[in-house]
């Protein structure tokens, strides 16, 4: 929204909630997570005034870029976020968990890489600013080339 925008980059809280509640979230938690996003400095708040009102408005940090358009593709950061992400599919839940070994994580994290994609699988829109399926894409790569690295002989998950 933000990159349309002819307003810097800053996107109104009421157009964020709208777009947010059309993908099923409810209004808690889209506030919970524009407060962590701003906490974190992932997202700039900025409160403006349109004639009589004050409106609060959003806008991505470059740290927020970084995160969403780069981070999310790399074995590494991925490998850190898995412990803190919740999973509600009792099968992936079952199959992601705490691991050590370097093989152990790849596999770990190719395996959440896959539940996430089943979890975008689910999103109703077309019209979404940002795609999964072509970070999941570089992931994908990311955790290969490692694989392939880290132990040639023994790499479990085969190119297809």
């Amino acid at each position: 929204m933000g990159e349309r925008s002819t307003g810097e980059g800053h996107v109104a809280a009421s157009e964020l909630f709208d777009f947010a509640q059309r993908l099923g979230f409810e209004p808690s938690q889209i506030g919970a997570a524009l407060e962590y996003a701003t906490d974190k400095r992932l997202l700039d708040a900025a409160p403006r005034n349109s004639g009589t009102s004050e409106s609060l408005y959003f806008r991505i940090t470059t740290v927020g870029a970084y995160t969403t358009r780069v981070l999310l593709a790399y074995f590494a950061y991925m490998d850190a976020v898995v412990v803190d992400t919740p999973i509600i599919d009792q099968v992936y839940r079952n199959i992601i968990h705490d691991a050590h070994p370097l093989p152990d994580r790849l596999n770990r994290a190719e395996f959440f890489r896959v539940y996430l994609d089943n979890q975008w699988a689910k999103m109703v829109s077309d019209d979404l600013p940002w795609l999964w399926s072509e970070t999941s894409s570089k992931l994908r790569e990311d955790i290969r080339k490692i694989g392939r690295i880290a132990d040639p002989g023994t790499w479990s998950w085969d190119e297809q």
